[in-house]
Parts: structure tokens; sequence; C-alpha cells
């Protein structure tokens, strides 16, 4: 009673149309089975071609059979009824008579008439029968069906409870796995807890040491204020402002220390100034002599460089003559050999900045001079911008005036403060390849001034291309580079050679003719003849040249 494709119920809106085979379809359907005016059952695959839909049938037995079910639902003869109802105005058309017989092999219906003239009587079947044969089937196939719809949905049911078992079993595994991890990870907070506050129960000791210390000595300081008269006080008390020591106790531990009143320490009373002489040995141990009022420094504690040593030529330079290159090959003097200057700068004179500041004046005026373009520049490179900025940052330093007896090591530590090595590490994708990030934080510099940079403060890594793009082609000979270490090795060949005929003995000389060389031959004879040695060495000796600043006396250069 329904579409056998779209499984909706036959009514008077949907009306059923019947194809040639016997089978009936809505219209929708048999629209869709429709192809190029060939329609093709999909029950017994044979195929029905019609013009337009309004040459089809209507299937007036299905309508009737609905109709008589809506008014005749609980029926117990609801088969005969129907089937008396279906048949009982079909005729044979042969013979316009009743038909009452049917044939399953051929699917023909039968009058009396047709029964008679049938070549297979023996298939024949009384249409009741065959009707009661169909009822039965459909009814086994829907019992089927119900039970499958019933095995259909407990297996639905059992697969929706294993996954609700799996979900609680995961849940219940995650769960299980985030506990341990945060009793682990509570565990590693209390282990470093409990060793950051046994450092800082250490530090705390130790900064405890050094406040007593430092009270012990303020303490001492005021006792010298309340036993000696007042030059002696003025002395000791510059003698105790001077000592690094003691400023550092008050600058790092208490900054905003108030002076006690000396009526209130508690202290034992001094006999003598012997007395007082031995106990201030006991806990001074800085230096054994005043110094003036002013601020000056000790010069003598400064190691001075005298001499550099230039490592491309190996030529000795001296630091007066020449502050930024070499005399021989004109290689940039390394900033390294200020090292002990930028260590020990609490004892640097004006001198020393004045030193300074020519060294950074002539850095500028070279670099400046350097940059100029050349129509000869094949090659360029690439620097950090950052680096570049604190170099620019530490050659402006030089015009700003710098006064020893502000004593601010600050402002002293920021005007001598040098870039440090050359580092291009932020431009590289990874340190191990040769490929830059496309940064706007570069800059791009000719080779003469790369080579500067370099012979200066070293570092890297030497980024090359052939056009100022960061992102240009990478150049793998540098010609400018060549040409220097050729010349370097030029002037170390020569350097080699002369050291080796200034070390080879001179050859005998022919002896004079005339009376000043006879007398020498003779005088040699003689000395010979009755082994006399002379008073005075034949060779004299080479001086040995002491180094100063940043090479040790013990390293030996070739």
């Amino acid at each position: 009673m329904e579409c056998p494709i779209c499984l909706n119920d036959w009514s008077m809106t949907l009306v059923p149309l019947a194809l040639s085979c016997g089978h009936s379809y809505c219209k929708e359907c048999i629209h869709k089975l429709n192809k190029e005016g060939l329609v093709t059952c999909c029950i017994c695959k044979e195929a029905d071609t019609f013009t337009s839909l309004s040459d089809l049938e209507i299937n007036l037995s299905f309508l009737k059979r609905k109709h008589y079910l809506k008014e005749n639902p609980d029926s117990d003869s609801l088969s005969k009824k129907l089937n008396l109802e279906i048949f009982k105005d079909y005729r044979c058309p042969s013979h316009n008579a009743p038909v009452h017989s049917y044939n399953p092999d051929t699917m023909e219906i039968f009058c009396c008439y047709c029964e008679l003239g049938s070549k297979t009587p023996e298939r024949i079947q009384r249409i009741p029968k065959v009707l009661h044969q169909l009822i039965t089937s459909v009814d086994s196939q829907k019992l089927k069906k119900k039970h499958a719809l019933l095995q259909i949905k407990y297996l639905e049911n059992e697969v929706k409870a294993q996954l609700d078992q799996v979900k609680e079993d995961n849940l219940a595994k995650v769960d299980t796995h985030f506990d341990k991890l945060k009793a682990f990870i509570e565990l590693k907070r209390d282990e470093v807890k409990r060793e950051y506050s046994t450092k800082f129960e250490k530090y705390a000791k130790t900064l405890g040491e050094y406040f007593n210390h430092s009270q012990a000595t303020k303490k001492h300081i005021f006792v010298i204020d309340y036993l000696m008269d007042e030059e002696e006080n003025g002395k000791i008390t510059d003698y105790c402002e001077s000592c690094t020591e003691v400023c550092n106790f008050e600058n790092e531990i208490n900054p905003r220390m108030i002076k006690v009143p000396t009526e209130a320490l508690t202290f034992d009373p001094v006999e003598s100034l012997n007395d007082l002489s031995e106990r201030l040995n006991n806990f001074v141990t800085f230096k054994t002599s005043l110094v003036p009022h002013k601020f000056e420094v000790n010069t003598d504690l400064l190691d001075i460089t005298k001499f550099w040593y230039c490592h491309h030529c190996e030529t000795q330079n001296s630091s007066v003559e020449n502050k930024l290159s070499c005399s021989a090959c004109l290689t940039p003097r390394p900033i390294e050999c200020y090292e002990s200057f930028f260590k020990n700068y609490m004892y640097a004179t004006e001198g020393d900045i004045r030193i300074l500041e020519e060294r950074q004046k002539s850095e500028n005026d070279l670099i400046c001079a350097l940059n100029e373009p050349s129509p000869k520049d094949r090659t360029y490179y690439v620097m950090s911008e950052s680096w570049v900025s604190l170099w620019e940052y530490y050659i402006k330093q030089r015009s700003k005036s710098y006064n020893l007896q502000t004593k601010d090591d600050t402002k002293l530590v920021d005007y001598i403060s040098h870039p440090g090595q050359i580092n291009n590490q932020g431009l590289l994708k990874k340190p191990t390849e040769g490929q830059v990030h496309n940064s706007s934080e570069y800059r791009i510099v000719n080779p003469r001034v790369w080579n500067a940079f370099f012979q200066i403060y070293g570092g890297g890594p030497k980024i090359h291309r052939r056009e100022k793009k960061i992102n240009s082609e990478e150049v793998l000979y540098d010609p400018y580079e060549s040409e220097f270490k050729a010349k370097i090795e030029r002037i170390k060949s020569k350097n080699a050679i002369k050291k080796k005929y200034r070390q080879k003995p001179a050859l005998p000389k022919k002896p004079k003719t005339g009376i000043s060389g006879r007398v020498r031959q003779v005088s040699s004879s003689i000395s010979e003849k009755y082994n006399i040695q002379r008073s005075y060495p034949r060779k004299i000796p080479s001086m040995n040249v002491e180094w100063h600043g940043l090479y040790n006396k013990d390293e030996k250069h070739a």
C-alpha cells in the first residue's frame, strides 16, 4: 500500500501509476527513473517506453484496497473481501469471462476457457490459494523484519554501553596520569623550595656577617674620632673612606645607614696609642699608609699598555706613536690591547681617558673614511643592527667630558664600554647553516669597513652578499679578503727572511791590506799561538725587550 521506492502511502494526491510490467510507482519516482524516455522497473528490470506521464494508467486496485482498509481495519476476512472487491469486475480480455486461475511461472491469469487451452495445466493454481500463499510469505517477511529490527536495536544498545565503558576507562586513565604528574610537580616544587630556602639562609648568614663586620669597622672609626685630635681625626677618616671594602659594605648592605652617636656605643677603653695601633692592625687589612683628602689614584697599580703586538705581520708597535693601526701592515689595533684599562677602570687617570678619547676619534675617522663607496666593490657584508648601534654609542661617548673627581662609577663604565665581539648569530635561521632571516634589523657595509671591524673587535660569522640586500645571492669567494691575506703572507715572509739573516753568523772578513790590517793579522796569530783570551766578547748579545700590557712575559711570539 505504498510506493516501493519512496515508501509513501497511496492517496488521492499520491496515486500509483502502473507500468507495462504491472508494477506501480508514484509520479516523482517514475520521473526519477526516466532516462531519455526509457524507464526500467526496479523489481523485474523490464524496460518501458512512453512519451509522457499522462500515458500511464492509474492503478485503481491499490486505491480501492487502501479505501477499504480505512473503512474496515479490524475485519477477520479482510483478504478475501479485498480480493473479491478487487477482482469482481475483472474479466478475461479474450473471452469476456471472469478469471479464477493464475500461473506463477508465466504470471498470467486465466478464465475457464483459457485454462482449457493452456499448455501447462498442472502449474495453474486458483487465485485465492495464490493470494493466501502471498499473504503468508508477507507475514513471515514482516516477522523477520521485526526480529531484525529488535536485533539491531539490541546491538546498538550493546555498542553504546561498550563505548560508554571505554570512555569511562580512558577518563580514569587520564585522571590517574594527571594525578601522578601533579604529585611529581609538587614534589619537585618542594625540592626546589627547600634548595632555595637553604641558599637564602646561607646568603642571609653571609650578609649578617658582613653587616657585623661593617658595624665593628664603624665602631673603631668612632673610637678614632673620639680619641684623636682634629687633625689626626681628619686623616684617619679620609683613610677609612678611601678603603674600597668598607665603602662597598656601606653601599651594598645598608646605603641609608644612620650614624649612631658615640655615646650610644659600648667598647673597651683604649689606654694608649700603641694599643690603638695594635687594634687597628687586627681588623684593617687594606693599606698601611694614609692618602690625602682629595680623591687621587695610584697610577702604579694600572698596567699601562706601552707596546702592542700585531699578529698579522709580527711587528711590535708603540702605544704612544700609533694608537689605532700597525705601522707595518696598517692592520687596525685590537680592542683587547686596552683590556687592563677596562678591568682596572677605577685606577684610571685623566691621561688614560684622553688616550681612549683619541682612540675613539681615530676609529671613527677610520670607519668614516673606509665607508666611502668605491667602483671596485663587488661584494658586501651584512652586520647586525644591534651591534652597530652599540658601536655608535661607544664612539659618541668621546664627545662627553668625564671628570674623575665626581667618582661616579656608572658614568665611567658607560664611557669606556665597547660593543664587544661582532655577533651576527641573530641574522641566521640556524647556527649551522648560512640561511638568514628576511629581517630589517641589519646593515650592509663594504669589505673595507667589515675588515676594519673584524680586525679590531673579532667575532662573526661572516655573511657575504653580491648586492646590498640580505636575501641576495651568497658569495663564496671574496677577492678583497684574498688580497688582504696575500698581502699579510708577503709581509710575514719578508719578516721571516729578515729574521733568518739576522740570526746567521757574519762571514769572516778578509784582512785589510796596509799597516792596520797587518797589525791585526799578527795580533790574531800571536793570540792563537799562546792561547790568549780576549777581554771583550766577540758577539754582542741581543737585547731582551720587556713586554707590557695584554700579553704575558712567558708568551712567545713567532
